[in-house]
């Protein structure tokens, strides 16, 4: 059964260069928070109780954030599947805690992007590890730390929120 839903906006050309990747996320735990949008459609205001978020620092062109728009089974369902990947450099053994406190439970992740994006994953239904891996690398020159990919079906696209101050404001 097909929505009825019309189209009223276009997207316009930008004169702004556009560049790729994650700048920066802060993760926090999920449960049923107030996102408040402005007038421009943007999150400007988010009540996460007493929850916090927690900034965490990925390797450089490790990160990236996707939401892919899916229609399927009998019925034509429509959701959107979260996905947020990256690399942790630190196998730190007073993390390691809270690593596991990650990989079992079920979070939001927010990402700001090198355009100075800011969104939010997995606000409606949260997100959670899919994958998990501590890796040492094996050459000299490899990589070590940890690979993560958090997932989650979402019925909404990610939130836009204004800028990462809003973010910031609901650290520890």
């Amino acid at each position: 059964m097909a929505l009825n839903c019309k189209i009223v906006k276009g997207v316009e050309d930008s004169c702004t260069p556009n560049v790729s990747g994650v700048l920066r996320m802060a993760i926090a735990n999920w449960s049923d928070y107030t996102f408040t949008p402005s007038q421009g459609g943007c999150v400007d205001s988010i009540d996460l109780g007493s929850e916090k978020a927690y900034k965490f620092a990925i390797m450089e062109g490790t990160g990236n954030a996707t939401s892919t728009g899916t229609i399927g089974g009998n019925n034509d369902s429509r959701y959107h599947q979260h996905a947020v990947t990256g690399q942790i450099a630190k196998l730190d053994c007073d993390l390691v805690g809270e690593y596991n406190n990650w990989f079992l439970g079920r979070v939001i992740i927010f990402v700001e992007t090198k355009n100075r994006d800011v969104y939010a994953f997995g606000v409606d239904n949260g997100l959670t590890a899919e994958v998990w891996t501590y890796d040492t690398g094996t050459a000299d020159g490899d990589a070590n730390g940890i690979n993560f990919t958090f997932s989650g079906a979402q019925p909404n696209a990610p939130v836009k929120i204004s800028d990462w101050s809003v973010v910031k404001g609901l650290m520890a």
